[in-house]
């Protein structure tokens, strides 16, 4: 950890461990691993993963839903399919009941990333262009690559425009700190 985000963990109370998302073929595996009587629907374990955008904590809390109720029509994965599909994933039974896991790190999806864009202080500058880029950055095709072209152009800013540039990399850099977007090598937001 650099030491801007240990000092951003520490002030927070939690421990800041990058976890990257999966590759499909895990977060595949990680849904079988609780479900493993799903190994012949596959393709439909890939759609789950794409709506989930393969994130470890959401793919694990699916995982767990679907094998507590894997008796009931709530288990069955043409049905969670259709409720995961609505807007209101992040409220979703599935993804909110996660209480303290045993290795002590917060098992609800919005409440992660309530932590993370909570730490967005309005006070300052740099965190406000941070909050603008995000809103924006939701604006486009989700669990889809983002090009920064796409989203520097959509924010208004000119080459030539040093310091209007200079801030806008240091709002991404502050989104890609507190986990709340991930930059690709290739110049693509993820």
């Amino acid at each position: 950890l650099t030491s801007r985000k240990a000092n951003w963990s520490k002030s927070l109370g939690v421990d800041c461990l990058p976890l990257e998302v999966l590759h499909r073929n895990n977060s595949i595996a990680l849904l079988l691993r609780h479900r493993p009587d799903l190994d012949s629907a596959i393709a439909q374990l890939g759609e789950l993963a794409h709506e989930l955008g393969d994130l470890p904590l959401a793919l694990h809390l699916a995982g767990r839903y679907l094998a507590r109720y894997r008796h009931s029509p709530l288990g069955q994965l043409g049905n969670y399919l259709l409720e995961i599909k609505k807007p209101e994933l992040l409220s979703h039974r599935s993804m909110t009941e996660g209480d303290i896991s045993p290795t002590s790190h917060e098992q609800h999806v919005a409440r992660t990333f309530a932590i993370s864009y909570g730490a967005l202080k309005s006070s300052s500058e740099i965190d406000q262009q941070a909050r603008d880029l995000l809103a924006l950055a939701t604006c486009f095709a989700s669990g889809e690559p983002l090009p920064l072209a796409f989203l520097s152009a959509s924010y208004g800013l000119q080459s030539g425009e040093t310091d209007a540039m200079a801030k806008f990399e240091d709002a991404l850099s502050r989104l890609t700190d507190l986990g709340l977007i991930s930059e690709a090598d290739s110049g693509v937001l993820i």
